[in-house]
This record gives C-alpha cells, sequence and structure tokens, in this order.
C-alpha cells in the first residue's frame, strides 16, 4: 500500500510602497549591494514571555476562526459554481502583521473584523504562542515542516525601532537590505524566485511583472512548508470512476475508496461529516457532505462558529465506507473589496500606521491572494501566497462496530484543513465540479 504525501506551503507577501525615501538608520546599503541582517532574537521567545492563560489563546483563535469562516462564506458567494481554496491563516498572519504597526481606529477595525486582541501587548504575546505552537511541529517526526518569515526593506527607508523589533520577537523575523529603488525588476524576480522556490514551483510569479516599482519600501514574506501523510492510506487500485451530481448535471470523475474503522465521523443539520488523520495527530482535514447539496445551495452547510466547534465535539470513532473524488484546483483572489465590506475601512483610505513608520504615509492598496489545492490517493499538496499592497497616501479509542456508514462525497462538499490544538483552519475549500 502506497503512502500519501501532504504538502501545505503558506506564503505571505506584504509589500510596503511610499515616495518617500528618509535614511534607513541600521540597514542601509548601497544602491547596487544587498545584505541580510539575520534576526538577532531568532529563538522562540522564553516562555516568561509567553501568555500562561492558554484559554487566553484560545479566545483569539475562536476569533479568528470565526473570521475564516465568515470571509469564506463572502468568497462562496462571489464563486458559487466554482472550485475554490483558500488560505485563512495565510490571510490572518499576513493581516497580524499589518495590524502591529496600526493604530487607533485603524488597529480597531482590523482588531474587530480579525478577531486580534485589541491590546497591541497581548495580540504580540498570544500571536507569538500560536506561532511557536506551529513551530513545534518540526519536533514531530511525523512531519517535515519549516516556519520562515524575511522581510525586504528599501535600503532607504525608515522605520521605527519598535516596529523592527515587534517583526524580530514576535513573527521571527529576519530583515534583508535590497535595492527597490534602482533594481525594482531585479528584487521581484528574486522575490517570485524565492516563492516558487519554497512552494515546489506550485506558486508561480505571485508577484505579476510591474507589481514593484522605483517607489516600493517593504516586502514582508512568510513561509509554511508541511509535508505528512495519511494515517490510512487509499489503494490506488481501489480508485474507480463514478459519477458526481451537481444539481441536474452529472459528470464522471476518479472517486478513491475505502472501509476503516479509524476515522472520526458524525452528523450535524442535515450534514455528513468526516474527519480523515494523518499520522502525525496535529493535522486533520474534515469534510462537510450535505444531503442533497449542489452549488446554489452549498453556502448553508458553511459553519459559523458555533456550528464548527459543535461539529469538532462530537466527532467520533466509527466504521466507515467513504467515496472521495480526486480533484485539483487553483484559485486567485482579490480581497480589498471583500475586507472593506466587511469593516476594514480606513486601512485603505490612509489608516494610521505610525506603528510601522513616523512618517505615517501609508494605507493598503490591494490585498491578493493565490491558492493550489489537490487531492489523491498520495495524499493532499497545498500551496498559498498572500500580497498585501502598500502604498503612499498620497499615492482516541476506537470502539468495535458491526455496521458501517456510507460517505459517498459524489456532490458539492466544504473541505478543511486544520490544525488539532486550536482547530483553526489551514485551508477552506469547496468542491462543487469535476
Amino acid at each position: 500500500m502506497k503512502t500519501n504525501n501532504l504538502y501545505l506551503i503558506v506564503l505571505l507577501i506584504i509589500v510596503a510602497i511610499s515616495c518617500k525615501t528618509p535614511n534607513e538608520s541600521t540597514s542601509v546599503q548601497s544602491n547596487n549591494s544587498e545584505k541580510t541582517i539575520e534576526n538577532p532574537v531568532k529563538e522562540n521567545i522564553e516562555e516568561s514571555q509567553i501568555s500562561k492563560n492558554t484559554a487566553t489563546n484560545y479566545s483569539q483563535t475562536i476569533a479568528m476562526t470565526s473570521f475564516s469562516f465568515k470571509i469564506f462564506k463572502k468568497l462562496n458567494a462571489l464563486k458559487q459554481s466554482e472550485n475554490i481554496s483558500f488560505s485563512p491563516v495565510s490571510l490572518n498572519i499576513a493581516m497580524g502583521m499589518v495590524y502591529a504597526g496600526a493604530r487607533n481606529s485603524t488597529a480597531e477595525e482590523i482588531s474587530k473584523v480579525f478577531g486580534f486582541a485589541s491590546e497591541s501587548d497581548i495580540f504580540c504575546t498570544l500571536f507569538a504562542e500560536y506561532q511557536n505552537y506551529l513551530n513545534d511541529l518540526s519536533k514531530d517526526t511525523a512531519i517535515e515542516f519549516n516556519l520562515a518569515n524575511k522581510v525586504y526593506l528599501e535600503n532607504t527607508y525608515k522605520i521605527t525601532d519598535d516596529y523592527r523589533q515587534i517583526i524580530y520577537k514576535y513573527f521571527g523575523g529576519a530583515f534583508k537590505s535590497v535595492d527597490f529603488k534602482n533594481n525594482y525588476k531585479i528584487e521581484e524576480h528574486a522575490i517570485n524566485s524565492w516563492v516558487s522556490d519554497m512552494t515546489k514551483d506550485r506558486i508561480k510569479n505571485l508577484l505579476p511583472e510591474g507589481t514593484l516599482n522605483e517607489s516600493t519600501k517593504m516586502v514582508l514574506v512568510n513561509a509554511i512548508y508541511i509535508k505528512t501523510k495519511w494515517k490510512y492510506p487509499f489503494e490506488k487500485s481501489s480508485t474507480q470512476q463514478k459519477l458526481f451530481y451537481n444539481s441536474e448535471t452529472s459528470e464522471p470523475t476518479d472517486f478513491m475508496t475505502q472501509r476503516t474503522t479509524g476515522v472520526k465521523y458524525t452528523e450535524y443539520e442535515g450534514s455528513q461529516v468526516l474527519e480523515l488523520p494523518y499520522t502525525t495527530p496535529e493535522l486533520s482535514l474534515i469534510i462537510i457532505l450535505p444531503k442533497n447539496s449542489n452549488s446554489e445551495n452549498l453556502s448553508s452547510a458553511i459553519p459559523n462558529i458555533d456550528a464548527y466547534q459543535e461539529i469538532c465535539k462530537n466527532l467520533i470513532y466509527d466504521d466507515v465506507y467513504m467515496e472521495i473524488p480526486k480533484f485539483k484546483t487553483e484559485s486567485t483572489y482579490q480581497l480589498a473589496q471583500v475586507l472593506q465590506e466587511m469593516g476594514v475601512v480606513s486601512a485603505f483610505e490612509g489608516g494610521d500606521f505610525s506603528g510601522m513608520t513616523e512618517t505615517n504615509d501609508l494605507k493598503i492598496s490591494k490585498v491578493i491572494q493565490k491558492v493550489f489545492f489537490e487531492i489523491d490517493e498520495k495524499g493532499s499538496e497545498a500551496a498559498a501566497a498572500t500580497a498585501i499592497v502598500m502604498v503612499e497616501t498620497s499615492s482516541a479509542y476506537e470502539p468495535e462496530i458491526d455496521d458501517f456508514i456510507e460517505f459517498i462525497a459524489n456532490k458539492p462538499f466544504i473541505y478543511i484543513i486544520k490544525e488539532n490544538k486550536y482547530n483553526t483552519p489551514l485551508f477552506i475549500g469547496q468542491y462543487v465540479n469535476p
């Protein structure tokens, strides 16, 4: 039996653009040179600096999870008839780095929409605790994991020392001094090459030609790489071609089939819910399959936070026969308008980012995400990249069961890859057409 691999790569890119170019005090280089400034506090923050009240961080991650499903419901409305995949953790971390430099009403809006703690120091500590948990996945021998942050900084642009230390201390970032002013095309290519390398070529040209220019001041990049295997792998010889139904149409597609007692199952408000485990206990894949679903009514199966918590609580081991389609999907989103509709307004209109730079001359102009997701007998592979462009404002118990449950995913469904400590979703998607 062949094992299956999971590749999850989450990449975040933040581009900060400003026409002003005051001297950079600690990372100035000649226009034609580059220098990597290593993170002086690369290691995890000391335990004494991490919140000892785990329940507090559960409160923040619950709020982040609530936002994740709210925005996915909006994406479903925009792309109702499409197979889509979205990475809420990518957007959450990207906006977390923006939030760390936001102040006053701009910070209040981001906090309210994303569920970030309103006090900056508490947010940073809790967010660092969450990222340290993700970092600890690298200690699990059943998983290959890497988390890296890098900030590409125009060598003539000044950021505040406080913001630099926040990126160092709480986001684990290293700074690289670059020459956007004279060599923005070269730097654009270098960033895209790094993204492509980190995603095994799944996300190419994240920054389209012309995204950067001589006014670019900062690009913040986060990458997460995960590789693991199914706990109960599928036999390729058991894959069968069957019909997938959506409304009045049906299309043949390849279904992976298996019967096992090693998966969790529940039912919630007319939907069957299956949780497929990986060899690491830290990750799993949830599939929500509504009865008589189609692309028009699938939105009703997207859970809110209360439904999601109830589902996670009620999943129990059962004997299940499953048929799950193999599929691959690629998605691209322009999220600026969606975020403004959800309440992040001033950040796009000349918000207060005085925590980033004393000149306070930045605003968000674009929020872009690209996602790749594939599932087959070998496992799952996923990659995501999020770009936030900022411009100058002027510019386990397993019971014995005799009967088995049928889980036949031959109609539209929702899927979620989550981590299993806080249950935050790393990817959320919908499959509606072969």
